[in-house]
């Protein structure tokens, strides 16, 4: 349902819309601009869309043209899950070869029961509600969920496409992590600390096969152990600590910027080097 009025002296075209079908998705309201509708030239449209429907539909739809961003959404589409209430603000002109850079978006809304496939090292994140944006070259997630199967608050951001950019993609997330955990991520510390490790996580990944993470952690629940000074913490004394791991094709390299404060022991400035992984490290 919706009207139309077409404006001879400024050339322009504008659909209101109160209610429509959109690849699956409905739509309540929505405005459409067209600019330069008679004259010859480069003429655009404008969009401003309230929907709700699947988030899987909603990622289809950007995979569509004049969008497409199907090569640069790394995940399985088939996988994706969640229900979203979406404002979705497109303008582009109205061209062949359209190039993605030349989309202006921005979506903005709320994900709940989400589910999206192979979030960071190949981990899914799930649950929610999770407030979700789409900015021109980015998108980001964030809310309360799990990593897989460990509860996480997560703000998540990855550029559809990295060149020139500062990293690929990045997490900064409060989670506890355990053995299992941190042996994905390549984190392996087993030599120095036991048990699970509230901790508040800065993970970048860049473009190529380098990545860090940037650990402040709560240690009061941990085992701590430095058998070069002779030295052991147990469970339940007051401890904290904080390192910066450096990764490459997730593998282990280094820590550095370690920090330590527990019982008798305080240290910092540290730094480890690792070659090879797991038992050959």
């Amino acid at each position: 349902n919706g009207s139309g009025v077409f404006d001879l002296d400024k050339d322009t075209l504008n659909i209101k819309i109160t209610k429509a079908d959109l690849g699956g998705m409905d739509v309540s309201k929505a405005d459409l601009l067209f600019t330069e509708v008679v004259e010859e030239g480069e003429g655009g449209i404008q969009m401003d869309i309230d929907l709700a429907g699947s988030l899987k539909n909603v990622f289809e739809y950007l995979s569509l043209e004049p969008i497409d961003l199907k090569d640069e959404l790394d995940m399985d589409l088939e996988k994706v899950k969640g229900d979203s209430t979406l404002n979705v603000k497109l303008s582009f002109p109205t061209k062949n070869d359209l190039k993605i850079e030349e989309i202006k978006m921005d979506v903005t809304g709320k994900v709940r029961n989400g589910y999206l496939p192979n979030i960071v090292e190949g981990l899914p994140l799930s649950g929610g509600p999770f407030d979700v944006e789409v900015k021109d070259d980015h998108y980001t997630v964030k809310g309360s969920g799990r990593l897989s199967k460990w509860p996480v608050k997560v703000s998540w951001q990855e550029y559809f496409d990295s060149d020139g950019k500062q990293f690929r993609q990045q997490a900064i997330a409060s989670i506890t992590a355990d053995q299992e955990l941190r042996d994905h991520f390549g984190i392996d510390i087993s030599d120095f600390v036991e048990g699970s490790i509230p901790a508040n996580i800065t993970y970048t990944a860049f473009t190529g096969n380098k990545s860090e993470a940037a650990i402040s952690m709560d240690l009061t629940a941990s085992k701590l152990k430095l058998e070069a000074f002779h030295y052991e913490k147990q469970v339940g004394k007051s401890a904290r600590g904080s390192l910066k791991a450096e990764l490459n094709n997730g593998i282990l390299g280094k820590i550095s910027n370690l920090e330590i404060q527990a019982p008798n022991l305080q240290a910092s400035g540290g730094d480890i080097s690792f070659r090879g992984s797991g038992d050959n490290a």
